[in-house]
């Protein structure tokens, strides 16, 4: 929102808790563009997006993107905290040139020692599904066999992200699903 519409909104949401009217109204509003953000997690893809913890040995973020990030070289992702490592936003004329630009921006990240979901971010915003706009929160459970032959080169954590997602579905978890806990009794 803010790209696309060039404002700070936390600025204004401070300026507005402090009494003063918004700088501009809705119908001043003039969206330019497409943006898009990508999350990046402290994260082990191959145990089901399990929270990784480690020391951040080496960081570099591409330039001419937006990074939001609290992580440094140097420091230590804890299990007792959001394993987010940074969020790396693009803006471009139009969806196609932001997914190439976010595609080049996740290339361009270097995260060590510590495992990550860049990898996955970047065969993701790759899918069919995500370029076509025909894509859900379930779209990663639901499609993921159409896309192991279309994935360029299954590595080993690509592979075991396949396994656990199938093994998942068949088996309909069983497991405790604190979810379920906000569902009305069937």
């Amino acid at each position: 929102t803010e790209e696309i519409l060039g404002i700070d909104i936390v600025e204004w949401q401070l300026r507005v808790a402090f009494g003063e009217d918004l700088p501009l109204q809705q119908k001043d509003l003039k969206p330019r563009g497409h943006a898009i953000e990508a999350r990046i997690y402290a994260e082990d893809i191959s145990a089901g997006f399990l929270p990784s913890s480690g020391l951040v040995e080496k960081l570099v973020f591409p330039e001419n993107v937006r990074i939001d990030t609290g992580v440094s070289e140097g420091d230590r992702i804890s299990t007792y905290y959001d394993p987010m490592i940074a969020k790396i936003t693009v803006h471009a004329s139009n969806r196609e040139l932001a997914i190439n630009s976010l595609k080049q921006a996740l290339s361009n990240t270097l995260i060590l020692v510590l495992k990550n979901n860049l990898e996955f971010l970047e065969r993701l915003i790759s899918i069919p599904d995500y370029i076509n706009e025909d894509f859900h929160t379930n779209t990663i459970d639901e499609k993921i066999n159409t896309y192991k032959e279309k994935l360029p080169i299954l590595d080993d954590d690509t592979k075991n992200i396949i396994e656990y997602v199938e093994e998942s579905n068949t088996k309909k978890r069983k497991k405790f699903h604190f979810w379920k806990l906000l569902e009305p009794n069937e």
